[in-house]
């Protein structure tokens, strides 16, 4: 407003009043003011007076606003009635009021105060019974609006209450309270709530920690009645719907479980902390290197275990165990394990363990790890072409381990590594042998993509002159011979051992079954005759008896008869039950031929052993000065592969050349 008038004047005057207050009375000097408008918006009051002909003092009178207080609408009922409750109140404050059931077959199961979402009456307390009414106590925050109260009952409930401990309790299947929305309603203590009606089939199941024993009671609050015995399991076997019942009685019920800890492992060595690290088996020729461990792993003395990984199987899991002392192994019990397993057999250095897929339980599925409770570092794998074997190195509180892992029958063995090149088996283009006891086993070559275990070869070992005189001469499986005292390298090809020393080729037929090797001084061409052939009514051994047997030997001729030099083609047959000759074996393979020695060798023919099982041979047969007859030297029996029931005997058989 303007500071000054002139007498007569109309002067406009706007009044804000402070928030929550209203203006009373508004005066220049004795005389009021004349109210003109408002703004709602801006909280403004305008005002008018006419400019006396003197000073003029404004004289303002405000005063706090009312509250503003909202109406509480209720109903009574037959079966209900309100206590307590107020008819108005102001926005913020909280009523609290009772309810009376007169009822008792019913109960309150909800009171809205309102029709927005959440607006019902929390309720406070346990219900107060007397003898022709309960009475419920509820309470709510008074809203911005008017509200009505609107009571929904049903049939009462009796409430069931759960006790267990730190490993055991109970799971109510069907029993269980819930709000409008379908959602759990919780207790004080955020526990779920359960009720259950007279004869109604409750179904519950028991949860106990892995490695517990456990005891149940079920009691009547007000009797003191014990229900245990009255409980039914309805075993629906692997179909995880498996559950125990019982019939609701009229009274509330505690249902109690105590657990128990087993001991079966206590003072085991097993028992401890592991930290470990996967063996990637997915990956072929490949090196997996950890810096950190990527599983930790627990095994309690009351048989429980519990893996967790943070490799690529992201495994979290447990269950219980089976533990074999005498054979330091121990297994999963399918029955504590939902997904997956842990088996394994324990060593106080290094354990191997592997995790079985209980879904998928294929050979494939099954996944590796070394894990120990000693310190361990960093991890270096790597595998051969095949996936069959992995060579470990790691690193431990005490320095650097070598380990092989065998897939097949799950084998940790602890070796040494001898290197050729490098001092890791991720260094660069590292090159080495894995050692055990002194004794190679596998050569180790990385070329910085892919990694290799290479087998010793089978013709590993020493061998003696097949003359009865001369030096020993030993190969050890990769490569390296020496014959007496001169040592090199040394090729293999279908059984002729091409040894270098001091730049010097030798060529030597080994046999690998009787350990005799034979200079060879003069590899020839062969000139005789191209097909042998010998039949005999006992030659061959089908089963319990002796039946017919013959013998084909075709030279630099293929199955089929057409020319294949340097091959030899040869057959070995019995009179079968079919009557007719049928294979032992045959084989197309490398024959060298030495006119000095007057032998024919066939070499490396992939044959039956004695016991079943499979190898190779080198067939000597020796050769008439005319060539028209070779004669089985060194080997009495030949075996069909993977039956030893089954053989030609060709002990100094001799077989002719064919017209």
């Amino acid at each position: 407003m303007a500071e000054s008038a002139k007498a007569g004047d109309e002067v406009p005057l706007s009044i804000v009043p402070a928030e929550g207050m209203e203006i009373v009375t508004v005066h220049y000097n004795e005389e009021p003011c004349t109210f003109v408008s408002s703004d709602a918006e801006t909280n403004t009051f305008n005002y008018t007076f006419t400019m006396p002909a003197s000073d003029v003092t404004l004289n303002i009178e405000v005063r706090e606003m009312a509250p503003t207080e909202y109406s509480i609408y209720y109903d009574n009922s037959d079966t209900f009635n309100f206590v307590n409750v107020p008819q108005s109140a102001v926005s913020g404050t909280e009523i609290t009021f009772y309810v009376n059931v007169t009822d008792l077959s019913l109960g309150i199961t909800s009171i809205a105060y309102g029709s927005e979402l959440g607006e019902f009456c929390k309720q406070e307390g346990d219900v107060k019974l007397q003898p022709d009414y309960k009475q419920y106590t509820f309470k709510f925050t008074m809203p911005a609006h008017d509200v009505s109260l609107d009571v929904t009952t049903a049939t009462e409930y009796n409430d069931i209450t759960l006790e267990g401990d730190d490993h055991a309790y109970i799971n109510m299947l069907n029993a269980l309270v819930k709000d409008d929305n379908g959602d759990p309603v919780l207790d004080e203590d955020g526990n779920k709530m359960y009720r259950g009606f007279y004869n109604q089939v409750v179904q519950f199941t028991y949860e106990v920690d892995l490695g517990y024993n456990y005891s149940v009671t079920i009691v009547g609050k007000r009797t003191g009645t014990h229900y245990e015995d009255q409980t039914i399991f309805e075993d629906n076997g692997w179909d995880f719907n498996s559950y125990w019942t019982l019939v609701m009685p009229a009274e509330l019920l505690t249902m109690t479980i105590k657990s128990s800890e087993k001991n079966d492992f206590v003072g085991k060595a097993l028992v401890g902390n592991y930290k470990g690290f996967f063996i990637n088996t997915t990956q072929l020729g490949k090196l997996e290197r950890y810096d950190a461990t990527t599983l930790e792993a627990e095994i309690k003395s009351n048989t429980a275990f519990s893996v967790k990984t943070t490799d690529a199987n992201k495994f979290d899991f447990q269950g219980m165990i089976s533990y074999d002392e005498s054979t330091k192994q121990f297994a999963y019990n399918a029955a504590s394990c939902e997904f997956y397993g842990l088996s394994g057999r324990y060593d106080d250095e290094m354990t191997v363990a592997w995790v079985s897929n209980l879904l998928e339980d294929m050979p494939d599925n099954v996944r590796f790890y070394i894990m120990s409770k000693n310190d361990l570092s960093s991890f270096i794998s790597a595998g051969n072409a095949g996936g069959s074997k992995y060579l470990l190195e790691v690193k431990t509180s005490t320095g650097t381990a070598y380990y092989l892992f065998e897939r097949e029958g799950y084998q940790l063995t602890k070796v040494d590594m001898e290197f050729t090149n490098g001092e890791s088996l991720g260094d660069a283009s590292a090159t080495g042998f894995v050692m055990k006891e002194g004794e190679k086993l596998l050569q180790y070559t990385y070329d910085g993509s892919t990694t290799n275990l290479i087998e010793k070869g089978k013709e590993a070992g020493s061998y003696k002159p097949a003359s009865g005189s001369g030096d020993e001469l030993v190969l050890d499986g990769f490569g390296g011979g020496k014959i007496g005292t001169k040592e090199g390298t040394y090729t293999i090809s279908d059984g002729i051992v091409t040894l270098t020393c001091d730049g010097q080729e030798t060529k030597y037929n080994i046999d690998m079954n009787a350990k005799t090797y034979s200079p060879i001084a003069d590899e020839g061409e062969w000139n005789g005759p191209t097909d042998f052939y010998v039949e005999g009514s006992q030659l061959a051994h089908d089963g319990g008896k002796d039946v017919k047997g013959c013998i084909k030997i075709s030279i630099d001729k293929n199955a089929i008869g057409n020319p294949d030099k340097g091959k030899a083609y040869f057959v070995a047959q019995y009179w079968s039950s079919s009557y007719k000759f049928e294979d032992v074996l045959s084989a197309l393979v490398t024959y060298v031929y030495d006119p000095s020695a007057k032998t024919l060798t066939l070499s490396q023919i992939g044959a039956g052993t004695a016991d079943g099982g499979y190898g190779r041979i080198d067939i000597v047969l020796s050769v008439s000065d005319d060539k028209r007859t070779l004669t089985f030297t060194g080997i009495d029996r030949i075996y069909t592969q993977f039956n030893g029931s089954r053989y030609v005997t060709v002990t100094d058989l001799a077989v002719p050349a064919q017209e």
